[in-house]
């Protein structure tokens, strides 16, 4: 019998586990629910149909719980549904130093940038250095600077060559409201203008004109040329000026300046003088002159002129220091000279020379005559007055003659001077030195005068001179 009832449980169970061989455990396993049945089917009607719906095997929340149905009823059809644009606003992009919008303007800057190469006169181009010279060469005021060295015959020639007059209106005119071209340029010209040296530490930001002390004849007759034609003041500032070719003052009321350190040196070596001043009413103050190094027969100032003044300057070596070749009321006035072939040298040359004063300098040390008169054979000089000047240590102190023996040196007054050599003494004079020394000359007076050592001599006895009052010690 128990044999028949455990094969009757194996049919029973059927080869199920322990866990469901009993009756209590089914009905645990189907949650003691006696319609388990229609419960499951109930739900599997409830399932999402998968074809309408689409697979969701990926999405781990295959359907929606109550909330989640709740949040997407209050969303509109097609409320998310998204198209990228073909395009987006550059106003989207966040800019950096490294990236940056490019406008077309400047595109077309860029587009416009002359070529990497040099310019020329005739193409764009990367400046050279020799055209950031000429640049630098004008000053802030637009003038051309002084020691601006020209290279460039083309761009220059105006400046070189610029015309005398401007004719108006495309050349159908002469004047412009009433005033020629000429009196157009001149009212535009500055009254004062300043010279400089570049040794000296100025700078074109510090004078009109500056000199290299090469050859700075140039820049002084530029310097001269720029006033305008009524005259004016030429200022050199302290420095030295090298003269290598004659330096030429044909100016009108005009006064050359000095600044008591000023010097004037020559390096001229053939026979020329060192500054011709042929013009009028113009005066050379407070400029040292050193002419040591002029050959013989040149003079460092030669004045052609009337009216001109030379006082307070300094001259130093050379033949003759002034020459006077012809002009008539010239003053000569508290000069210095030491050293010099001849101090001052007055003539006649090709006109007559008159009304000519020497007063109130001192000269020393020439090697021949301290103030010489000399008149050409067929014009006079006349009416000179020689006051008030102390000659030492010259060969001869005051000459008066006529290189033709003629009797052209005349009506002169010699007065009030004081000339000497060593100590005064006697001995300190040979046979030929003279303090005054009158030959060739008539209606001469000589008077007042202190002839330390040595009398005046009259070698001219009979031509009408006065020789008085005068204290030979």
């Amino acid at each position: 019998a128990k044999e028949y009832a455990d094969k009757i449980k194996i049919d029973i169970l059927g080869g199920a586990s322990s866990e469901l061989d009993t009756l209590k455990e089914l009905q645990d396993a189907l949650g003691a629910d006696k319609n388990f049945s229609t419960t499951i089917l109930t739900k599997l009607s409830n399932r999402v149909d998968i074809i309408t719906y689409g697979n969701h095997v990926n999405n781990f929340n295959t359907h929606l719980n109550d909330d989640d149905r709740l949040k997407l009823d209050s969303v509109e059809f097609n409320a998310n549904y998204y198209i990228h644009p073909d395009n987006h606003p550059a106003s989207m992009i966040i800019t950096s130093p490294s990236y940056r919008f490019v406008t077309d303007a400047d595109i077309a800057a860029w587009n416009n940038k002359a070529p990497g190469t040099v310019a020329t006169p005739t193409q764009d181009g990367i400046m050279s250095k020799e055209y950031a010279a000429k640049l630098e060469a004008i000053s802030e005021t637009g003038k051309v600077r002084s020691d601006w060295l020209v290279t460039d015959e083309n761009a220059d020639s105006f400046i070189l060559n610029k015309p005398e007059s401007l004719p108006a209106n495309g050349g159908n005119a002469d004047t412009i409201e009433g005033f020629s071209a000429e009196q157009l340029k001149s009212s535009n010209k500055a009254a004062t203008v300043v010279v400089g040296s570049l040794a000296a530490g100025f700078t074109d930001k510090d004078v009109d004109f500056l000199c290299d002390g090469t050859n700075d004849v140039q820049q002084i007759n530029n310097a001269i040329a720029s006033l305008p034609s009524t005259g004016g003041v030429v200022l050199f500032k302290e420095g030295t000026y090298v003269i290598d070719t004659p330096l030429i003052f044909n100016c009108v009321d005009t006064k050359i300046m000095g600044s008591r350190a000023t010097l004037f040196k020559s390096s001229i070596t053939e026979i020329a003088n060192m500054i011709e001043l042929s013009g009028h009413n113009c005066i050379i103050i407070d400029i040292e002159f050193d002419g040591g190094a002029l050959p013989a027969s040149s003079a460092t100032l030669a004045i052609s002129g009337n009216n001109n003044e030379i006082r307070g300057c300094r001259f130093t070596g050379g033949d003759i220091s002034i020459r006077l070749l012809t002009g008539s009321h010239n003053r000569i006035d508290s000069n210095f000279v030491n050293k010099a072939g001849r101090g001052f040298v007055l003539e006649s040359a090709g006109q007559e020379s008159y009304g000519n004063i020497i007063s109130n300098n001192n000269i020393i040390a020439c090697s021949k005559e301290g103030i010489l008169l000399m008149s050409s054979l067929d014009y006079k000089l006349s009416n000179t007055i020689i006051n008030g000047n102390t000659i030492w240590d010259c060969y001869t102190g005051i000459r008066l003659t006529n290189e033709y023996m003629s009797l052209n040196t005349v009506n002169t007054v010699v007065t009030g001077n004081n000339i000497m050599r060593g100590t005064g003494l006697t001995s300190d004079y040979l046979y030929e030195q003279r303090t005054v020394y009158l030959e060739y000359c008539v209606y001469t007076l000589v008077s007042n005068n202190m002839v330390r050592g040595k009398d005046v001599f009259d070698k001219s006895e009979g031509n009408l001179n006065m020789i008085s009052t005068n204290l030979a010690v």
